[in-house]
């Protein structure tokens, strides 16, 4: 309580129920911290949106070089490697970004 300030914490098995807010995961938690106001819940939107069109950006980068059969041909096997390991790990946080959108919608 003392790191959030919060006047009430509980420990839930479902979110649905709860107001929207920010959500994390730290280790095997979900973790949800209720919005103040609205405002607050369309700026944590807007910021997701505008780090999803980033990330798409690098995904679209990372897929133009690896279908690239000359880049493929020619770099070493652990560059290619550490892009498709790279374009994986945005892929997934593309979903998880996605999913929040979704959630803070």
């Amino acid at each position: 309580d003392f790191l959030t300030k919060s006047t009430q914490t509980e420990i839930v098995d479902d979110f649905s129920m709860l107001s929207k807010g920010f959500r994390g995961v730290s280790l095997n938690w979900e973790i949800l911290l209720p919005f103040d106001s609205d405002e607050d819940r369309l700026n944590e939107l807007n910021r997701l949106k505008k780090e999803l069109e980033k990330i798409d950006k690098q995904i679209t980068s990372l897929e133009a070089k690896l279908s690239n059969e000359n880049f493929i041909s020619k770099a070493p096997e652990n560059v290619v490697t550490n892009f498709k390991k790279n374009l994986q790990e945005n892929i997934d946080k593309r979903d998880k970004i996605r999913k929040t959108i979704d959630d803070l919608s």
